[in-house]
């Protein structure tokens, strides 16, 4: 008989008796092979042999010279790598002190002497049992080990290519947008360029009248009442020779106008920066929603305005708990589709997108609602699958909602929805916790996708 798996057990018995080792041998030989069978009639040297091998069951006798079965079991179980090895006391004594002695020590089991050879094979036949399904129970801890190393490292992974998508989709969107931010850019730009040549002229005439004032005052300060007439008349002549009262009206309207092409300069750089930058996830913050969208409206300016009027209705004191380039992600693909939608149609007259928000108690709920096509119903239990696309080869990656709806549930425990009806229009719902507790996940959350249908 050996163990159910075929673990080789090796047996070691300590006794003082050859007679006893003899028996306890060939009784072994029924259970375990020969060469798994350790023998040791010198108690004293019981530790040396442990050393040396690697032990699974011991048998012990109780009563020895020199040093007793209590001694080297309490001497076994000292030792931490002894803990789960089972120790069979071989006992002649009757008295039910030895018994609890033996039990407190650390003893697994006990045979009583003379022994009996059917009871001897079924107590260690346990005792090899207990220790197989101990070392099973090892293997198996130390195999969950490997794999949650494994696992650590494939979640490693899977995080830092969660993140290059999320990245890799800001891009795709920054990179659409590219022609339209550049000539948004270009319109302030221009006019801030032209407006400064401007000044330029404006500032040598000024400074060649600053000049003149100069040298026809010099250092006479004894001149007369007529000399200073005089005086006065060429300042005065020079001064509207140069314009100078039309420059000073005007340089304040070029400056004005500058300042606010410059806002508009460093409003679309800082958009781009958000965009762009790579989110940290637990960056949460109050953020004020209609900042957020605001940055996402003048970033996608010269892509819908030629294609649908935009109107918002969002409350200027209104703060969503949120990751702000990620929210700020989301709002972007949303719009993007809605104008790619309504733009596919080649229709005569503008489009239309309006962004609203409602709130309760718990929920802050954002609409972006379009007048396109719609989505027909085959294609709404798609919709936030990764790269699925409805458009041309390179056109889309099918990313942007599946990365949406993960940002909007995975990262801020909301919910990301949509009601279509083709031919009417489509409304995406982004609805998002007032309060965001990790231990306050909402019940609805799980893992299908949450589609409402409008018929």
């Amino acid at each position: 008989m050996r163990g159910r798996s075929g673990i080789e057990m090796k047996v070691m018995a300590i006794d003082d008796s050859l007679v006893y080792l003899e028996f306890v041998r060939r009784y072994l030989l029924n259970i375990v092979k020969e060469e798994e069978i350790l023998l040791c009639n010198n108690p004293l040297q019981f530790k040396q042999m442990m050393d040396q091998e690697e032990v699974d069951i011991v048998i012990l006798d109780v009563a020895m010279p020199h040093v007793d079965g209590f001694t080297i079991l309490k001497t076994i179980r000292d030792d931490p790598k002894n803990e789960h090895i089972p120790v069979i006391m071989l006992t002649s004594m009757t008295d039910n002190e030895s018994f609890i002695k033996s039990f407190a020590l650390g003893a697994s089991d006990y045979i009583k002497k003379p022994i009996k050879e059917e009871e001897f094979i079924a107590r260690v036949s346990v005792a090899i049992r207990l220790r197989e399904k101990h070392l099973n129970v090892k293997k198996l801890l130390a195999l969950t080990e490997e794999q949650n190393a494994e696992l650590k490292e494939i979640n490693a992974k899977l995080t830092e290519a969660r993140v290059s998508l999320l990245q890799a989709d800001k891009m795709v969107a920054v990179g659409h947008l590219a022609a339209g931010i550049a000539h948004e850019m270009n319109n302030p730009l221009g006019f801030v360029n032209s407006n400064f040549e401007m000044l330029k002229i404006y500032s040598s005439r000024i400074i060649e009248y600053l000049d003149y004032v100069e040298n026809t005052l010099g250092d006479d300060k004894n001149a007369n009442a007529e000399t200073i007439k005089s005086i006065a008349g060429q300042l005065n002549e020079k001064h509207q020779k140069l314009k100078i009262p039309a420059i000073r009206e005007d340089m304040e309207a070029l400056l004005s106008q500058s300042l606010v092409g410059l806002k508009r300069l460093s409003d679309i750089v800082l958009s781009l920066r958000t965009f762009s930058h790579v989110d940290n996830e637990n960056e949460m913050a109050f953020y004020q929603l209609k900042e957020i969208m605001d940055l996402v409206l003048l970033m996608s300016r010269n892509e819908s305005k030629y294609v649908a009027e935009l109107e918002t209705q969002i409350p200027e004191d209104l703060m969503v708990y949120c990751n702000k380039g990620l929210l700020a992600q989301v709002f972007m693909n949303i719009v993007i589709n809605a104008t790619q939608a309504i733009k596919s149609q080649k229709r005569d007259n503008m489009g239309h997108i309006q962004i609203s928000v409602e709130t309760d108690e718990d929920f802050v709920s954002i609409s972006i609602a379009d007048d396109g096509p719609g989505i027909p119903k085959d294609h709404h239990d798609k919709i936030f699958n990764p790269f699925f696309t409805t458009k041309e080869v390179g056109q889309g990656t099918g990313l942007g909602l599946s990365i949406s709806y993960d940002i909007v549930v995975a990262k801020h425990k909301g919910r990301l929805e949509f009601q279509s009806e083709l031919g009417v229009g489509t409304d995406f719902f982004v609805r998002l916790p007032k309060i965001a507790q990790e231990e306050r996940a909402p019940q609805f959350l799980t893992q299908e996708r949450n589609v409402l249908i409008h018929v």
